[in-house]
């Protein structure tokens, strides 16, 4: 319970792990692309249907912890809360008749009061047996809580229970100054009483034979997906491979299987189950699919385009099947908003009725898009007799990402070039979602409708400062759904010196303290020409050579201070992968630590540029930078635009694709939290102002392994309306031309590097941008 409300800040690395196999033994490889493996089929016992369930009403701080299957093949989910009286109380919800009946559960709450103990995690084990995972947190009586987590199983009466935590859990922890320890997460049990489980943060699946009470060495196993064990064999996930690995914990025998092309769609977030007869059920945004042991192929029994797993608020947490001739299988969806209630459905054999389709809608984008395809999806609702199509060019690719070769599977010209052809060949879409693309040239040849009837009249209550900014001659082809705000963060009044880079190279120098952490050149250059390119250019939309003298030669001094280095410029960083998003600079921890005690880092940083797009982003920032009564601010102004929604000429449903846009930037849509930045409807904006007293903690890991926190108080109404007005002065957006930006950041890398000089960098810099805006 605890464990699930910690969040952590700063920059995720990503941990790369390899799959297991034999010791001394090469593992074979695997045709991933044979025809059989990729092919997917409906299957043999028909297509599944999504039903929703009856949605609990759950008490206020009360979440379910897990979800089983009974003995009476009867589905049940578990909750816990904390009553007034400071207890915890354990629920047990059984779905009987098609309701849920309420009942406590005695053992568990039995153990929570003597404990002093949250339950995290359920557990049946392959023996039959009941476990729960709880998180136990004490008063150090500093004003700090320490605790660690303690694994119980039903005693065979049903009363009790027994504790049954490894000893290690304790021993290698008891003397640590940190939060919780050792973050255990996904308990499973063997039915061997082999009790396997992972450690958040190295992702290593351990083992612990619970008979003899002592570790075993299994082979080195890590994942960051998903994992379940049938008997005593242990299958997970490998995103990298693109596999379900298999391996027999007796005999260590091993095996990859490959999922499907088709399938393959968000492996990290994917769930896995194993039935009876060793059929593997694999459950993701894609669908629901099963491998059966001696099929060939992956059959998909449920498509995920049109019902909840591929929404993009709710994410599946918990999957289970009964048994019987025709399976059913429950899930467990949960909020990401936290805004709504989590989400019970249940699929079983019977085909979703397809409406009718009279009419279509084609939305296009460059990118999955969160709120384009929560307004989708709301349309759908809404329009049944409208068959809606959204088609997404670039797709995640995690095997470009590992390699450093970026992050999609198309590079971004090849997706424009697409998106063009499309266009130019007259298959253009009804809307268009815009990031990345040539906006200016698409406005020009007249491919964009004017769209201003739809905001002036207020009836959709736009930000007045975003939709001034997109008016042109008082048209609008154009308008952002969500924004998000850089902003600078200190601990002391720095905002007269951040007006221009020269005063921030100037006062770096002045001080003799370091702006930031050391980065490569050209991520320097892309972070303040994002948000100071104002400074090198003329009305006419020119280079002035004087000003880019000036900003090069600040920038250089910067370099200079934090020692930048000179990595290459690829196609692949993150200022082209999505085009307007500059690199994150400075973490958090490095601004904070700054001024507390370092417990991390020596080095202390002037400044922390962070990026705010959503509600936790803005909670944490305040809560941190209130430890150390810090400031922030927005830098320039400036505002990062995503999800430019725009409706071709060519549509040949206008009125259609009007009320798309309409739904898109009301209320029903904009209130929502969906992480991809701040809604863009001023009513919406003002809904996220809460007088949040909840507590929030600032966690880390040092370098000898540590983890570190600091609680805070969260948020006030006053703090978070700061913030809402902070976002009403925002003026323009960053810079967002992807080929203007890509000369001038090269020619300044090659500056910065020493390869040219001042004035050959300028003078060839403008030379090219000049040919450029021409053309």
């Amino acid at each position: 319970m605890y464990k699930k409300s910690v969040f952590y800040l700063g920059i995720l690395a990503l941990l790369l792990f390899s799959a297991c196999s034999k010791k001394n033994e090469k593992e074979p490889e695997q045709d991933t692309k044979s025809q059989d493996v990729n092919s997917v089929s409906i299957a043999s016992e028909g297509n599944y249907a999504e039903i929703e369930l009856p949605q609990l009403k759950l008490e206020p701080e009360e979440h379910w912890f897990g979800s089983k299957t009974n003995s009476k093949n009867q589905f049940e989910i578990y909750t816990c809360f904390d009553t007034s009286h400071g207890e915890t109380k354990v629920c047990c919800y059984t779905l009987i008749d098609g309701d849920f009946q309420k009942a406590s559960v005695g053992w568990a709450e039995k153990a929570c009061k003597e404990l002093n103990a949250s339950p995290d995690e359920l557990c049946q084990s392959e023996d039959g047996n009941e476990y729960i995972q709880f998180v136990r947190a004490i008063d150090t009586g500093d004003g700090k809580r320490k605790g660690t987590d303690v694994l119980i199983k039903k005693s065979e009466d049903g009363e009790g229970y027994e504790n049954v935590t490894p000893s290690h859990w304790y021993d290698e922890n008891s003397d640590k100054d940190y939060y919780f320890g050792p973050f255990i997460a996904q308990i499973k049990i063997t039915k061997n009483q082999i009790l396997c489980y992972k450690e958040d943060f190295n992702k290593e699946l351990c083992f612990y034979d619970l008979k003899k009470g002592e570790k075993i060495d299994c082979g080195s196993i890590s994942t960051q997906e998903d994992y379940v064990v049938k008997e005593n064999t242990i299958y997970y996930i490998d995103e990298v491979k693109k596999t379900i690995n298999v391996q027999n914990l007796e005999n260590d025998e091993t095996e990859q299987i490959p999922v499907a092309s088709n399938c393959q769609a968000d492996l990290t977030t994917a769930l896995l189950q194993v039935m009876p007869d060793d059929s593997i059920l694999l459950m993701n945004t894609a669908g629901l699919h099963i491998k059966t042991k001696s099929g060939t192929m992956w059959e998909t029994i449920v498509d995920g385009n049109h019902n909840s797993m591929s929404k993009p608020n709710y994410q599946a947490k918990a999957l289970c099947f009964t048994l019987g001739e025709n399976h059913t299988y429950y899930a467990i969806y949960q909020n990401t908003t936290h805004e709504l209630d989590d989400l019970y459905v249940k699929y079983e054999p019977g085909a979703n009725e397809e409406p009718t389709s009279t009419k279509e809608l084609t939305i296009c984008s460059l990118y999955n898009n969160p709120t384009v395809k929560y307004a989708v999806d709301r349309f759908r609702v809404t329009h049944k007799d409208v068959k809606v199509n959204y088609n997404v060019i670039r797709q995640f690719n995690m095997d470009n990402y590992l390699k450093s070769e970026g992050s999609y599977d198309i590079l971004l010209e090849d997706a424009i070039r697409t998106m063009n052809t499309e266009i130019l060949g007259g298959n253009s879409p009804d809307i268009i979602i815009l990031d990345d693309l040539p906006i200016s040239s698409y406005i020009e040849k007249g491919i964009l409708m004017d769209i201003s009837e739809l905001f002036d009249d207020q009836s959709i209550p736009v930000l007045k400062n975003i939709a001034d900014y997109y008016r042109n001659d008082s048209k609008l082809y154009y308008m952002p759904a969500r924004i998000h705000m850089p902003l600078y963060a200190t601990y002391e009044d720095f905002s007269s010196h951040t007006k221009t880079v020269e005063d921030l190279a100037a006062y770096c120098e002045e001080k003799g303290v370091k702006l930031r952490e050391s980065c490569g050149y050209a991520q320097l250059v892309n972070l303040f020409l994002s948000t100071y390119y104002e400074e090198i250019f003329t009305s006419d939309g020119q280079i002035d050579k004087d000003r880019l003298t000036t900003f090069l030669n600040s920038l250089d001094k910067i370099a200079k201070q934090i020692g930048a280095g000179e990595e290459p410029i690829t196609r692949w960083h993150p200022c082209y992968d999505n085009g307007i998003v500059p690199e994150v600079s400075v973490r958090m921890n490095d601004i904070f630590l700054g001024k507390a005690d370092s417990l991390m880092w020596d080095q202390q940083y002037l400044l922390s540029t962070t990026f705010a797009g959503n509600n936790r982003e803005i909670l944490n920032l305040i809560g941190i930078m209130s430890l150390i009564d810090g400031t922030y601010e927005p830098i320039n102004q400036i505002f990062v635009p995503s999800s430019l929604v725009g409706i071709t000429q060519s549509t040949k449903n206008p009125d259609l694709a009007k009320e798309f846009v309409t739904m898109l930037f009301s209320d029903g849509v904009q209130h929502v939290d969906l992480w991809d930045g701040f809604p863009v409807n001023e009513e919406s904006l003002n809904s996220w102002v809460k007088d949040g007293d909840s507590i929030g903690l600032y966690s880390w890991s040092a370098e000898n392994g540590e983890q570190h926190s600091y609680r805070f108080d969260r948020v006030t109404a006053e703090n978070m309306q700061s913030i809402v007005d902070m976002l009403k002065t925002l003026e323009q957006p960053i810079y967002d031309d992807v080929n203007g930006r890509d000369i001038i950041i090269t020619g300044a890398f090659e500056y910065l590097k020493g390869d040219k000089t001042l004035e050959q960098a300028v003078d060839e810099i403008a030379q090219k941008f000049s040919i450029y805006v021409s053309e």
